[in-house]
């Protein structure tokens, strides 16, 4: 079970047949709408032709779960009856390119016709098949991870719902290929399109900024309008209105291939490595059991590694610091 990879593989990675799952969030869709339309649509990462099928559920759940490393994470959970074949998937030849699956309806009315199922509940879509597609994943390059449309009515017009960015939820799949999860803001009667951004997490640190950096002050007449523009969680910041969503795509990532090799050589010329290694597999059992969760902590050490990702570039400045 993988929660970290860069790449979303439909169908199998390096020729192992996985199962793919996504988790959507705040569903706003009320219980018992009737499901008019649905489908995820897909930006195409690498390219391929091979023959490809692949089978689509949900999670038979009212609120579906976030997903964990323990082996089995996906395959355990009990799947819709509803399921929906993409059989002989054209071939993916241009990179970035959109691709939308067919029709999900069944599956979303399945799960919204529970009876524990609320507004603003999670779901789950899960895909297994044969072949390989590799889109992007929220990992690789957040505003291209995959979109979730749904288009329901509530004994009036089919309300179509907006089409979605990604917030940072991880999803998973089990031999390797998660991917972020999008949430999704529904607003009935009306068409549109909702951008939603990630929630900032603030944390403390000492920084040294490089030169050009401008100090904006509050202490001013205008000092409000500064802290409505620049305070990521304003509702009206420049965050929100997506000027800085570049900190949100990582710009550097490893394959597998490649990190393994690595980590091999730095285990091998840095001993006070090797030693906080196995410390971490003897302390920590989720980390001894999930390969790719390893090499990541490895790539972490690399001078590769994008210490920046997710890292807004404005600073607070605390009084007296």
């Amino acid at each position: 079970m993988s929660l970290t990879s860069s790449d979303l593989e439909l169908g199998a990675d390096s020729g192992t047949d996985q199962l793919v799952g996504m988790r959507f969030n705040n569903m706003s869709v009320p219980p018992g709408a009737s499901i008019t339309g649905a489908y995820v649509e897909f930006e195409v990462d690498e390219l391929s032709s091979e023959a490809t099928s692949v089978t689509i559920q949900g999670q038979a759940t009212d609120n579906a779960a976030t997903f964990a490393s323990a082996t089995g994470n996906i395959s355990t959970r009990t799947r819709t009856s509803a399921q929906v074949a993409w059989n002989n998937i054209p071939a993916w030849d241009t990179l970035n390119a959109k691709w939308q699956t067919p029709d999900m309806s069944s599956i979303i009315q399945e799960i919204v016709n529970r009876p524990g199922w609320l507004s603003g509940n999670s779901m789950v879509i899960i895909i297994g098949g044969t072949g390989r597609r590799t889109a992007e994943a929220y990992d690789g390059e957040a505003p291209a991870a995959p979109l979730l449309v749904i288009t329901y009515m509530t004994g009036g017009a089919p309300t179509p719902t907006p089409t979605v960015t990604p917030t940072p939820t991880l999803t998973g799949s089990e031999t390797p290929t998660p991917t972020g999860t999008p949430s999704t803001t529904f607003t009935p009667i009306q068409t549109g399109t909702a951008t939603l951004v990630p929630t900032p997490v603030a944390e403390h640190r000492r920084q040294v900024f490089p030169p050009g950096s401008v100090r904006v002050s509050t202490d001013q007449p205008l000092g409000d309008l500064a802290v409505l523009l620049l305070e990521p969680a304003a509702p009206d910041s420049f965050f929100q209105w997506g000027f800085f969503h570049e900190v949100l795509s990582r710009t550097e990532y490893v394959e597998d291939y490649v990190m393994e090799p690595m980590a091999e050589r730095m285990l091998a010329e840095d001993p006070d490595l090797a030693a906080q290694y196995l410390a971490k597999l003897e302390q920590d059992p989720d980390f001894r059991g999930d390969s790719e969760a390893r090499l990541q902590w490895f790539y972490e050490k690399t001078p590769y590694f994008d210490e920046r990702h997710l890292l807004y570039p404005v600073a607070r400045e605390l009084a007296g610091e």
